[in-house]
């Protein structure tokens, strides 16, 4: 983990600034080519959509240093940490038309990483209670599907007291038009430390991974 002096670095002007704001959130929702992926996990066993698409949305946020950035107030002063690595910090449902919060330990596969989402499903399948991630780590990015919708646009709730940097990541309902599936992928981040330019990497990132998408 790397620590950033935020009055120091490059970007104080910035950051400063966008420190400041009520709001300072940053987002944009685009439409990605998934048919790669779908096509590779169809009728499988070991690796379902949610799990793959988990696992390489999470590499794909990992690619992009400004993503795995957070702040952290330290002794009444602002101190930027940058993580080697964010596991995903996802939403599973439970009983009762509910949710709640599981980590995924990394893998470096999509396949063994399938098998840590549902180890994670299994334990919260019957715990009804909203717990948040382990004990508030800062190390994940916040994943949610919406496989019900196929959106244009995503807001996600953030504390309001203190600050929250954590990087939220939503995508939703496969769609079959003209031979391809298309899905919708929203992200929001904080604008102290992502631009939009790093928004754009992440959705590079993502179209790399999905292009041409196959399984060894």
């Amino acid at each position: 983990m790397r620590r950033i002096d935020p009055t120091t670095w490059p970007r104080k002007d910035h950051y400063a600034w966008f420190r400041s704001l009520g709001f300072p959130y940053v987002g944009v929702t685009v439409e990605v080519d998934v048919t790669s992926l779908f096509d590779a996990v169809r009728g499988r066993d070991d690796l379902g959509l949610f799990a793959a698409m988990c696992w390489l949305i999470t590499e794909a946020a990992n690619d992009v240093p400004q993503l795995r950035q957070r702040i952290r107030v330290e002794d009444g002063r602002d101190v930027v940490v940058e993580h080697d690595r964010c596991e995903a910090g996802v939403t599973l449902p439970v009983q009762g038309d509910l949710f709640t919060y599981a980590c995924i330990p990394w893998a470096a596969d999509p396949v063994t990483y399938a098998r840590h989402v549902a180890t994670e499903s299994e334990k919260v399948l019957s715990h009804p209670h909203l717990d948040p991630f382990d004990g508030g780590r800062d190390d994940v990015f916040y994943l949610s599907c919406l496989p019900w919708l196929r959106f244009t646009d995503m807001t996600h709730p953030v504390a309001t007291e203190g600050v929250d940097t954590g990087v939220r990541i939503t995508w939703g309902k496969m769609v079959a038009e003209a031979g391809r599936r298309l899905c919708p992928l929203n992200i929001q981040a904080h604008h102290a430390l992502v631009d939009g330019l790093h928004l754009g990497r992440f959705v590079q990132a993502v179209e790399r991974r999905l292009e041409g998408f196959e399984l060894g």
